[in-house]
């Protein structure tokens, strides 16, 4: 995935009460993000509220007054809220979505440092039969304690047949290095220091990794879930992709067949746009 964004506007938002629940649903709330059979055209499911004003609100049970969907095309900013009017369908399209892109099995292995007074990662698994792999990471200064993903997140990448290592050059906990290392014909390692802010990122949780966009989810950390997404090529991580990195209720969506990220962004008093990234 590249840097290319393109934001395209759906619905202007409305002024909230001073004082309303941030939480409370009012107005437009974007619910869910389709792809459909044409790529470039998406669904919006969008539910409508009352106004948002505390008044209406307390007098209000909290379900939708209505639900509608509306056709946007992502390239000209067209859309099409009449259903007769659309050029595309949703039918069957999800299969090309986010859910059902192939990850890489991180589970096969396990890290472990062969002792505290070098720079030495092992990594053993069933993916890599009998073999132990030794990595050394540039830089990277053992934890006191036992646990390593304390001091090491890491990713297969099965497609380029590298193991990923995020770290802190020097021991504390900056991780602001990304190691690449090789498997063939031995563990060779190249260290890059990075700008992102991974610190939230979790040890603890499925990574997930999507070779064919390459693409990496880590557990975000944060109390209410969620994961966060990076590109990644040869060398490193190469940037957030912001689009899947928003709000935690803002539908997402990637559509596999041309490699671009969407996000539904907005809703209640904010404007209700489209992110693009590419």
């Amino acid at each position: 995935m590249h840097a290319k964004q393109a934001v395209i506007l759906i619905l202007a938002g409305a002024q909230a009460a001073a004082g309303l629940d941030p939480r409370s649903p009012c107005e437009f709330v974007p619910r869910e993000l389709r792809l459909t059979d044409v790529p470039g055209i998406l669904h919006v499911v969008i539910e409508k509220y009352p106004k948002c004003e505390m008044a209406s609100y307390r007098s209000f049970g909290g379900d939708a007054l209505g639900r509608r969907t509306i056709e946007v095309e992502v390239d000209s900013g067209v859309v099409t809220q009449k259903n007769k009017a659309w050029k595309a369908t949703a039918a069957y399209a999800y299969n090309h979505g986010i859910r059902n892109i192939t990850t890489v099995d991180q589970s096969g292995y396990l890290e472990y440092f062969r002792d505290r007074t070098t720079n030495a990662v092992c990594v053993r698994g069933k993916m890599f039969g009998e073999s132990k792999l030794v990595f050394l990471l540039p830089g990277f200064v053992p934890p006191a304690e036992d646990d390593p993903r304390g001091a090491l997140l890491s990713f297969y990448s099965e497609a380029l047949r590298k193991f990923y290592f995020i770290y802190s050059d020097g021991g504390g906990h900056a991780r602001d290095t990304v190691a690449s290392c090789t498997l063939d014909p031995e563990p060779v390692c190249i260290a890059t220091r990075t700008s992102l802010n991974l610190l939230r990122l979790s040890a603890h949780g499925e990574t997930r990794v999507y070779d064919s966009l390459r693409l990496v989810a880590f557990p975000n950390g944060w109390s209410h879930g969620g994961y966060t997404y990076y590109s990644f090529d040869q060398n490193a991580l190469v940037r957030s992709v912001d689009a899947l990195n928003g709000h935690l209720e803002a539908p997402i969506e990637v559509d596999s067949r041309i490699g671009v990220a969407y996000a539904v962004e907005g809703g209640r008093e904010q404007m209700i746009k489209i992110r693009a990234e590419k």
